[in-house]
């Protein structure tokens, strides 16, 4: 919210999960919160329709160049809302840039890689291209299709190893502003 220009004097840390968060919203403890899609599709669409909250962005992902994307997800649960970059660009007339940005996408880095697998750099080379196989496959299979979308609402991101490790990079690269920024808001 900073990068937009929203001035928060007092951000608000230690909830346990989005179920402690989501209640601190209802009882106006707080009043913004960044869920996922899945948690949008399940438990804040219904505050939407009716009408005690509205969805402002959505934060998106990083691709495997570093650059912010709009999660597809989104459109499908029947949420077509601007990403933070195009709310920005609508307010300030132009791209994002400069070190609140860059810490912004090192964050949204962060959320693209939620779910990662990651190996020592002693991993075997023949283990590792096993396991990119194998993720490949489950990631076409139609069971665990399924069963992923009945448990989460929406179809799963799977991010390939490389574009994956890009992401990683890019947020490894976040300029020192950026992470100054960025420890600021961890630090209370």
């Amino acid at each position: 919210m900073n990068l937009l220009g929203v001035k928060q004097s007092t951000y608000v840390t230690g909830y346990g999960g989005a179920g402690p968060i989501r209640l601190a919203f209802e009882r106006a403890e707080i009043n913004f919160t960044q869920e996922t899609a899945v948690g949008i599709s399940k438990s804040v669409l219904p505050w939407v329709r009716e009408g005690w909250t509205s969805v402002l962005y959505q934060v998106g992902f990083l691709d495997g160049k570093g650059e912010l994307v709009k999660d597809p997800v989104w459109k499908e649960i029947g949420v077509d809302v601007p990403s933070i970059a195009e709310v920005y660009r609508s307010i300030y007339g132009k791209d994002p840039s400069g070190p609140a940005w860059e810490a912004e996408k090192a964050l949204v880095g962060g959320y693209s890689l939620t779910r990662i697998m990651a190996f020592s750099p002693k991993t075997p080379s023949a283990r590792v291209t096993e396991l990119r196989q194998a993720f490949q496959a489950m990631g076409k299979d139609p069971a665990f299709l399924g069963e992923w979308e009945k448990s989460q609402g929406s179809p799963p991101r799977l991010v390939p190893g490389d574009e994956a490790g890009n992401i990683a990079a890019s947020i490894l690269k976040a300029p020192k502003e950026a992470v100054n920024i960025l420890k600021r808001f961890a630090i209370p």
